[in-house]
């Protein structure tokens, strides 16, 4: 059993830096079917490059940013544990660099420790990260984030309590009265503040739904840009709406979580504490445009 989570961990890992470049034998474990490699290769940068970065910092890093201290404890952790990371060409808190230590650990025979660093680097944004993948990609890329996910919080199950994000969410911003726009897209932007990765895929869709143009640049200058439309065009309490329905499918699949693995309850509750509070930013927005229309009907 022990072997065959290596080689699990090891498989994973492969995949997910491939950068799409695939062996269809080795991805047929994940889906049913024969595997199109150019569909993969094309998928995997709409799903990773394109859409919901897999690194833990992302996630876990209070500014999102790749390179700071959480990169750099996850590779000094992986160095105290005698290994070089699997590869230099991504950061040390790529998922496919957390698999391929967990295969390093596994196989020879440090359960223990692989339970620790899997609760600690990978079981504490994992959820998360499948809910933003299986928002863009139905296929493969999905299918092996969720096989990551039930390898890992199933190791760090038997896990002491750990690493993961802080208990206390921070507030959101609109309890500033001299917040604006900008400082919602910054929450937004920030899933270790929100809660949750919203995806471009996501903002299109909502975007298309409402006519609700989301412009160009970087994720948080989108979100900024299609709040900005709404503003412009009285559709606010609409976008809010459906930002609350992503919230929703969310908080559904961490609750999941916990029902299936309760001595993970505190990390889950942990992110579930954050889309509680930006539920409450998205319905005091929502509530702030029902208000604003009503006083403009009023006139």
């Amino acid at each position: 059993m022990t072997q065959a989570r290596a080689r699990a961990y090891g498989l994973l890992s492969r995949l997910l830096l491939s950068g799409g470049d695939i062996d269809p034998d080795m991805a047929a474990h994940f889906v049913d079917g024969e595997v199109d490699p150019e569909d993969a290769a094309t998928r995997y940068v709409a799903t990773f490059d394109l859409g919901v970065p897999p690194y833990a910092s992302t996630f876990l890093a209070e500014d999102g940013r790749v390179g700071g201290e959480r990169t750099t404890r996850i590779a000094d952790e992986i160095a105290r544990d005698g290994f070089l990371p699997i590869t230099d060409e991504v950061a040390a808190c790529h998922l496919g660099v957390l698999l391929g230590h967990m295969y390093a650990l596994v196989a020879t025979g440090r359960d223990g420790r692989a339970r620790e660093f899997a609760r600690d680097h990978i079981a504490s944004w994992i959820t998360p990260l499948a809910s933003a993948v299986a928002a863009i990609d139905d296929g493969l890329w999905s299918a092996v984030v969720a096989m990551v996910a039930d390898l890992s919080l199933d190791d760090a199950t038997n896990a002491p309590d750990g690493d993961g994000p802080a208990d206390q969410p921070p507030p959101h911003p609109l309890l500033d009265d001299a917040s604006g726009l900008r400082d919602v897209a910054e929450f937004l932007a920030k899933p270790a503040r929100c809660g949750l990765f919203l995806t471009d895929a996501e903002c299109a869709r909502i975007g298309r739904a409402y006519d609700l143009p989301r412009g160009f640049g970087h994720r948080r200058a989108r979100i900024e840009t299609q709040l900005g439309s709404a503003a412009e065009y009285g559709r606010v309490g609409d976008l809010a709406t459906a930002w609350l329905e992503l919230v929703d499918r969310r908080d559904a699949a961490l609750r999941e979580t916990e029902d299936d693995a309760p001595s993970l309850r505190r990390l889950q509750s942990a992110w579930r504490a954050r889309l509680q509070t930006t539920r409450e930013m998205l319905e005091t927005l929502r509530e702030g445009a029902r208000r604003a229309m009503t006083q403009q009907a009023a006139g």
